[in-house]
Order: structure tokens, then C-alpha cells, then sequence
């Protein structure tokens, strides 16, 4: 029991009062245990997220830059895109703006016109889709078989490769016959591009007008089954006194004809006279809602001294009312 009791009173008197230079010592302990604590645990994720904030605020700058400089070349932009919108209704306006038979048939009348050359029909393919440089483009094949000099051949070549439009001579065939003539025929390819752009939605759409459904062979009052000529059908604004027009809606068309091909739609007046210009100088426009003659004088020329001008080509008179849908002519300066 004393043993004990001698042990204790020798740890009691180990321990001793911390000196002061131990005191100080462990305060700057305390203190610097404490500011390692308060550092990590409070002050270095706000550290972080400063970093991430700055390198945000970078970014944001950066793309402040981008839109900045996009809107400084806004009106460069705008150049650009009508230079583009310009040049892409430049290359579609030398095409087709659209497949229909009737315009493509009006179209090549001036260009088949050889003395030379006698073309007996117009054979048109379905229409069919061709991939180029990934765009669909809608094309169809025309046969023009004829016969004639060789002379006469290269005139409608010549002619072909002069059309404004661009129509590729896909194949040529050429056949000699008992005359000094040639047998042959040419095979075309157009292309169809209006549906690229809108430039060609005012392009002049030749309909078919008071036509009658039926049997058109059925025979009438009148008929004679050995007449060897041809009714006029004047009131339909076409004027073919001998040949033939076949038409097959559902597969092609065949203009069948034993004489120069010089027939001319009438744009206006249906019932007599011939538009002495050709499509090379002409526009042809169709009539929207709210046109009058002084606006398409100012449209297309930019001034109103053209009105009676095209009064004129028209046949029509200044209080005429413009119908939708009517075609004009408008010559090309």
C-alpha cells in the first residue's frame, strides 16, 4: 500500500509547469493546426471553384469574340449570300424549270426551223431521276427522228448548242439511205432545276384550254371518212393546217408533222396573229395579282417609259385589266 502511494507521488512529480518558451511553442502549433483545417476545408474548394469560374469567364469571352466579329460581318454575310442566291439562279436559269412537254416542245420550235432537215416526231420518255454530286435531278430523254442533209444535221447541232437553255445531245445516229439524204435521228437529254430555287415560278406554263373529254374518233354531223385534211383548231390558240399532234398523257408526246415546223403560240390574242419574236428575245411572264403596266415597266426596266412597249407586243390596251395567270411578253434589254 505504501508502494503505491510512493509511485504516485513520483508521477505527480513529473509533471512540471510548461516553460515559456513551450507555451509559445505550442500556441504557434495550435495556431497553425488551425489555419491547415480552416484552409482546406473552407478555403480551398473556393480556390478551386475561382479557378473554374475564371476559366469559364474565358470561354465566355471567347465566344463574346466569335459573336462579335459574326456581327461586324453581318452586311459582308449578306453580300456573300446574295452573291450565292445570285449565282445559283444564274446556272438553274439555263435549264428547265420544269419537265412539261408543251413548253419544251414551244421552246425548240425556232431551234428544229431548217430547210434541210425534215423532223417527223417528238418522242419524250417518262421523266426519270438522275444523282448528281448528291442532288436528285429530274431529266427526260427526247427523240427527234429526221431526215435530210448532212449540212442540214449540223445546222440543228449548231442550233441546239446556241439555245439558252442547256440541252445535252446525248446520241446521234445517222443512216444512209437511196437519196443523197440521210436517215437519223438525234437523241437529247434535259435537265429540270426549278425546284432548286423560286426563279422560275413566274416562267410562262402553257395550258391546254376547252378541250372536250371523250372519243375524240367517234364520227359527226359532217363527217367524211375520206377527207384528207385536217380540222382547225383555232379556238384552242393553236393553228395547224396538215400533220398530226398525238398525245399520250400517261407516257409521251408526239408531234407528227410533214412540213416546216414555224407554228407559234399566241401568248394574248388566240384568235388571229403571230408574235413575230422569238423566245430568245422574249420574257415570258406570267400575270400576278396587284400587276399592272407600270409596275412591270418599272419591274423590269426600272423606269415607265417602256409601258406603251409592252402594250404593244401584248396587243392590249392601257385600261385593259391584267388577268391572274394571263402571259406577257416582255422583251429582254
Amino acid at each position: 500500500m505504501n508502494d503505491s502511494r510512493k509511485d504516485l507521488s513520483l508521477l505527480k512529480y513529473n509533471f512540471r509547469p510548461l516553460t515559456k518558451r513551450e507555451k509559445h511553442l505550442l500556441s504557434i502549433l495550435i495556431i497553425i493546426t488551425t489555419l491547415w483545417i480552416v484552409f482546406k476545408y473552407f478555403f480551398k474548394p473556393q480556390i478551386e471553384k475561382i479557378y473554374i469560374l475564371e476559366e469559364q469567364i474565358m470561354e465566355y469571352n471567347l465566344e463574346i469574340s466569335k459573336n462579335n466579329k459574326i456581327l461586324r460581318e453581318k452586311d459582308n454575310i449578306k453580300t456573300d449570300k446574295k452573291f450565292l442566291q445570285d449565282e445559283l439562279e444564274q446556272i438553274v436559269s439555263n435549264y428547265f424549270p420544269n419537265i412539261d412537254q408543251s413548253q419544251i416542245i414551244y421552246f425548240l420550235n425556232d431551234v428544229l426551223v431548217d430547210q434541210d432537215i425534215n423532223t417527223l416526231d417528238l418522242i419524250f420518255s417518262k421523266p426519270a431521276i438522275e444523282n448528281i454530286k448528291g442532288i436528285n435531278i429530274e431529266y427526260v430523254n427526247l427523240n427527234i427522228p429526221f431526215k435530210g442533209t448532212f449540212d442540214g444535221v449540223c445546222n440543228i447541232i449548231k442550233s441546239i448548242e446556241s439555245t439558252p437553255w442547256k440541252i445535252i445531245i446525248d446520241e446521234i445516229q445517222l443512216y444512209k439511205n437511196n437519196t443523197d439524204n440521210l436517215d437519223g435521228s438525234i437523241n437529247l437529254k434535259i435537265y429540270e432545276m426549278g425546284k432548286l430555287t423560286d426563279i422560275h415560278k413566274n416562267i410562262v406554263s402553257f395550258e391546254t384550254k376547252d378541250l372536250k373529254e371523250g372519243n375524240p374518233f367517234i364520227p359527226y354531223d359532217g363527217y367524211n371518212i375520206i377527207a384528207n385534211s385536217y380540222t382547225e383548231f383555232s379556238k384552242n390558240g393553236i393553228d395547224i393546217e396538215e400533220g398530226s399532234i398525238s398525245i399520250d398523257t400517261l407516257d409521251s408526246i408526239e408531234l407528227n408533222k410533214e412540213q416546216d415546223w414555224d407554228k407559234t403560240l399566241k401568248p394574248k390574242d388566240k384568235s388571229s396573229g403571230y408574235c413575230t419574236a422569238t423566245h430568245k428575245e422574249m420574257i415570258y411572264y406570267k400575270v400576278k395579282p396587284g400587276d399592272t403596266i407600270i409596275g412591270l415597266s418599272r419591274y423590269f426596266y426600272g423606269t415607265e417609259k417602256y409601258m406603251n412597249e409592252i402594250l404593244e407586243i401584248n396587243n392590249i390596251n392601257a385600261d385593259d385589266i391584267l388577268q391572274v395567270g394571263e402571259i406577257l411578253l416582255i422583251k429582254k434589254r
